[in-house]
């Protein structure tokens, strides 16, 4: 009876996890699409084949991801990441323009941010670090004050129990 009680609090955090997202994918349409958005594209066989030559990454499996640009006459424009590239500390997305035939187009996604999915991590989270400070505090119990029942002398010193730190040295 006790282990399954101690296993709900586990199994729920990771259940929110598994079920959390920041984004998700919405249908939409190359002629409603706004410039700059993010895009999933789904393609034919054939035109995945044409366009693996052009684009790295999934598109051998029918998928392209990118920035939406604009649609021009019978061709969507998508700049697709090709690599990466190092300056300094930080990495920066080396990018491509590429053209989808719309013929060759099965599916059009936008990604959008998903609030409820979000909401679930964050709470998770915040539910998981409130169980580890909690689980610390009963496992090494709470500080009390000394034996001759004087209060602790200042805050440090209750939070942190036995440690000292020499401040103001």
């Amino acid at each position: 009876m006790i282990a399954a009680r101690a296993l709900k609090g586990p199994a729920l955090v990771v259940a929110l996890f598994a079920l959390a997202g920041c984004y998700r994918y919405v249908p939409t349409d190359a002629s409603i699409a706004v410039p700059g958005e993010d895009v999933r594209v789904l393609v034919t066989r054939l035109g995945a084949a044409e366009l693996s030559e052009v684009a790295p990454g999934e598109v051998g499996a029918g998928t392209i991801e990118g920035e939406f640009q604009n649609v021009d006459a019978d061709d969507v424009v998508l700049h697709v990441p090709v690599g990466e590239r190092r300056e300094g500390f930080t990495m920066v997305d080396m990018m491509q323009t590429i053209r989808v035939p719309q013929g060759e187009i099965l599916s059009m996604e936008r990604r959008e941010l998903n609030k409820v999915g979000t909401g679930f991590l964050i709470g998770g989270a915040v539910a998981l670090g409130a169980g580890i400070v909690f689980g610390i505090i009963d496992a090494f119990g709470s500080p009390t004050p000394s034996e001759g029942g004087d209060p602790p002398e200042d805050l440090l010193s209750v939070v942190f129990g036995r440690f000292s730190f020499p401040w103001g040295m």
